[in-house]
């Protein structure tokens, strides 16, 4: 249904961008004529000077200005929809599996300390920020790799985030239109562009106060001269009048230049939020959390100021050529002008305008948490408590596999340390995985890829991805040991976590992992804990006689020399390994 919905909305697109396309052709085409006819008549008539060929030559010449006028006008419709067929091929591209060619891959955020990013493919390439993001501001990216990796809500605070994405998933013509303004906002850092010119604007540009008197005086002189009021010394006055102001203009402003490039600069990229700014004021919102995040771009400051800082712009382009220098500070001492206007326009908007990106960023971080009930067909929004704590899933699947190839799996607690063994392949780590990746959604205020879910809120812990570090000489099993060292700190903080260990202790000898393993999930066996534990060793199987503990597994098929998975979770232990079938299946074993 999603899927149909948006391709839809893409064929519609595209048979708009025809039909403006043959339009700008037709434009183009008129244009050349209407050149080619002037050009003709200018060199027939040369020679005859009258008034009906003036009349022609300017009629000619309004008829090609308001060609102009009306192709551009076209054109920036077919920018539009350009990018509005952009974002709905985007949408097309997570259907159809195709969404790991994003280029923003979150690689940039990536930390040393980040473990459950990269445990659960939460930063770059295949990730879950890569699927999920439509920000396109730096903050607006940084807030969804916050909400992602470190969580800092309360459940109050997580109730309102799920209200506000599933009211954003509802409305998706809103989060189409957001993402299509902002198409083309990624070639640069328009926040740390924005955060450079308040700093360098803050001490360098003051009111003007006295600029009027100035203005107001030579602009009487000028007056005074034309009526030759001081006799024939006017010319003489009138000159040395605009030399004045050109001094005062140039040596006055001079320190401003700089300012005004810096303007110039950023005017062109924020112009582009004024219409940004002004959709999210003209929609409407239900949830207390949009309401309460936007309330200060909703009053219409947002929009004027970054429209005032675009006047401004617009009036120190006038000066920027000889032409216009010469007589706009000739006459009217213009530099002074534009600094004041500058000033007034820092007074009134500087100590706000981070507060608009900022909020912007919130809702951008909230707009790519819409994208998984926007995208997937079987989804929900978890019912969230404190106590007990507990895991329960209908039909999770993993968000970032093809939904046509997840397997749906249930989990119901039973009990807070769980074993799971199985086979290679079988499925072992990709259901730890689905489970965090799920949990990970959860505690940011979105939508999971289930049929139904309640969980506690829980602090996520992972080691799964344990790699050895050169550089400080720690080997693969020491740097899983500091991991799982982290845990048990953290459960001595009495905060309720969730631990995803993958193959644990698989570093070091049999022996030492067994009795490793038991130490570990001994000491993580608390009331605010749960753990799940992967692992071969179905010796640790056997600590459900005697731990709270509960054991699951996945199993396989053989037939005609082929392994069959099924992906689904059952409760029990493991009693079959495959290690020796495809160590023959490979030919590295012969066949017995």
């Amino acid at each position: 249904m999603y899927k149909k919905r948006y391709e839809e909305l893409y064929q519609t697109e595209e048979n708009i961008l025809r039909k403006l396309k043959e339009t700008s052709n037709r434009y183009t085409f008129l244009r050349a004529i209407v050149m080619v006819v002037f050009l003709l008549f200018v060199y027939i008539n040369i020679t005859h000077l009258t008034v009906p060929y003036f009349s022609m030559l300017g009629l000619s010449i309004l008829i090609f200005i308001g060609l102009v006028y009306f192709h551009g006008k076209i054109k920036k419709q077919l920018i539009y929809h350009e990018n509005k067929a952009t974002v709905l091929r985007q949408y097309q591209n997570r259907f159809d599996h195709h969404w790991s060619e994003f280029k923003e891959t979150g690689e940039r955020y990536k930390r040393n300390d980040y473990f459950i990013a990269k445990d659960l493919d939460l930063l770059g390439k295949h990730s879950l920020f890569q699927f999920l993001n439509v920000a396109k501001t730096s903050l607006g990216m940084q807030k969804l790799v916050d909400s992602l990796v470190h969580p800092n809500y309360s459940l109050e605070e997580l109730n309102q985030r799920q209200a506000a994405v599933k009211e954003l998933a509802e409305n998706a013509d809103f989060s189409i239109e957001i993402q299509t303004l902002l198409v083309d906002t990624n070639k640069k850092d328009d926040v740390a562009a924005l955060k450079e010119f308040l700093k360098k604007i803050q001490k360098g540009i003051k009111p003007q106060r006295y600029a009027w008197i100035v203005r107001f005086v030579t602009v009487m002189i000028m007056i005074l001269s034309l009526f030759k009021v001081f006799g024939d010394a006017s010319g003489s006055v009138m000159f040395l009048g605009i030399l004045i102001n050109l001094l005062v203009a140039n040596i006055g402003g001079l320190s401003y230049h700089t300012h005004f490039e810096l303007v110039h600069s950023i005017s062109k990229s924020l112009n582009r939020y004024q219409d940004i700014f002004a959709l999210i004021q003209n929609n409407q919102y239900n949830s207390s959390y949009l309401t309460t995040l936007l309330k200060d771009i909703q009053n219409g400051k947002a929009a004027q100021g970054i429209h005032d800082i675009y006047l401004v712009s617009e009036m120190i382009s006038q000066r920027q050529n000889v032409i216009g220098n010469f007589f706009l500070n000739g006459l009217v001492v213009y530099d002074l002008l534009c600094i004041d206007r500058l000033a007034k326009w820092k007074t009134k908007y500087s100590e706000e305008v981070l507060t608009w990106f900022d909020q912007f960023g919130e809702l951008e971080a909230l707009l790519s948490l819409a994208i998984i009930p926007q995208t997937k067909t079987v989804t929900a929004f978890p019912t969230l408590v404190e106590q007990p704590l507990m895991i329960d899933f209908n039909g999770v699947y993993h968000p970032l596999m093809n939904q046509e190839e997840a397997v749906a799996n249930p989990f119901h607690l039973v009990h807070q340390a769980n074993i799971i063994t199985g086979s290679n392949m079988s499925g072992k780590t990709t259901f730890l995985r689905t489970l965090g990746i799920n949990m990970v959604l959860a505690f940011a205020g979105g939508a999971l890829c289930a049929e139904k879910a309640t969980l506690s809120y829980m602090h996520v812990l992972t080691s799964m991805r344990i790699e050895d570090e050169l550089s400080s000489g720690t080997s693969t099993f020491y740097a899983e040991l500091k991991r799982i060292k982290q845990m048990i700190d953290e459960s001595d903080k009495h905060i309720p976590i969730c631990c995803f260990i993958d193959e644990i202790f698989k570093g070091t000898n049999s022996a030492d992992r067994i009795v490793g393993a038991k130490a570990a999930i001994e000491r993580l066996i608390k009331d605010n804990v749960l753990v799940f534990v992967s692992t071969h060793d179905f010796e640790l199987c056997d600590l459900e006689k005697t731990l709270p503990l509960s054991n699951y597994h996945f199993k396989e098929d053989y037939a005609d020399k082929q392994i069959t998975f099924d992906y689904q979770i059952r409760s029990g232990r493991c009693h079959t390994t495959n290690a020796r079938y495809l160590l023959e299946m490979v030919g590295i074993i012969k066949d017995s």
